[in-house]
């Protein structure tokens, strides 16, 4: 017995044959999902490996030190050092426009 689209979770799609997770990086917070495309990315300097994330605060942030661009990120590789002499102190970073420069020492 399949379940319909009506009875899929928050994260998860129906894929008209059953209820599926959303893939690693993506999420919904919405019931009755139709389609994996309606499983939206994570947000840039966020990242999730698990499937069935109900919601962008359930991405983790990239740590301080590191930004990401990217969105829909399955790992945490995709969030980089910050460049040599810069640092930055804000998790969940999605541009280097937040590094500093680091004082000499």
């Amino acid at each position: 017995f399949a379940r319909a689209a009506a009875q899929c979770d928050k994260g998860e799609f129906w894929d008209s044959v059953q209820c599926l997770k959303c893939p690693m990086g993506r999420w919904t917070d919405s019931e009755n999902t139709e389609g994996a495309v309606n499983c939206q990315a994570c947000p840039a300097g966020r990242w999730s490996n698990q499937e069935g994330t109900q919601s962008p605060l359930d991405c983790f942030e990239c740590p301080t030190g590191r930004w990401a661009a990217a969105e829909g990120a399955a790992q945490e590789d995709v969030c980089i050092h910050c460049s040599a002499g810069r640092a930055s102190s804000v998790l969940g970073s999605s541009s280097f426009e937040s590094w500093e420069l680091c004082e000499a020492g």
